[in-house]
């Protein structure tokens, strides 16, 4: 009961709050009453009017996003199960917040469209001779798919992907 009311006034207090400040990690976007403003620069303050501006911000700091586990069958039909993980860095914070509906959620699905598409067009001996221990090293940067990635999500994707099989 008592962490819902400080909850409750920590809300208020970030809808009163005239000043907002970012630090060199994070940007953001102003909607005023609904609208897209403008995008805020990171390592910078801002004025805002009271709930009347919303602010929206993203860590642009280099991230880690883990590919939730997926079961996928080779091309010879053996069935494995897959995930994984890679880095990535928000390069234009607008597209990610503005023209994106929930764009880690929509990353992931892509990466995993990409990894199953590559396992799925591979047979299990081919997996085999690059797989070290249980782990499959994919360097993707030549990848066009993941060209496509980045133009539509903008962002910086280091896609030494790194693969966990499952057998």
């Amino acid at each position: 009961m008592f962490e819902s009311i400080i909850s409750w006034l920590r809300e208020v207090w970030n809808h009163f709050k005239p000043i907002l400040f970012l630090y060199n990690y994070v940007a953001g976007v102003v909607f005023r009453a609904g609208k897209f403003i403008k995008e805020l620069k990171p390592g910078s303050w801002y004025f805002r009017i009271p709930f009347i501006d919303d602010i929206f911000v993203e860590n642009i700091a280099t991230d880690t996003m883990a590919i939730k586990e997926v079961n996928i069958t080779t091309l010879d039909g053996k069935t494995i199960t897959i995930g994984g993980e890679f880095d990535l860095k928000v390069i234009d914070v607008t597209l990610a917040i503005v023209e994106t509906h929930d764009w880690r959620s929509n990353l992931m699905d892509v990466a995993r469209g990409i990894i199953s598409d590559h396992v799925e067009d591979n047979n299990w001996d081919e997996l085999r001779k690059k797989t070290t221990k249980n782990k499959i090293l994919f360097n993707f940067k030549k990848n066009q798919n993941i060209n496509a990635i980045n133009l539509f999500f903008s962002f910086l994707i280091n896609l030494n992907l790194l693969i966990y099989l499952n057998i």
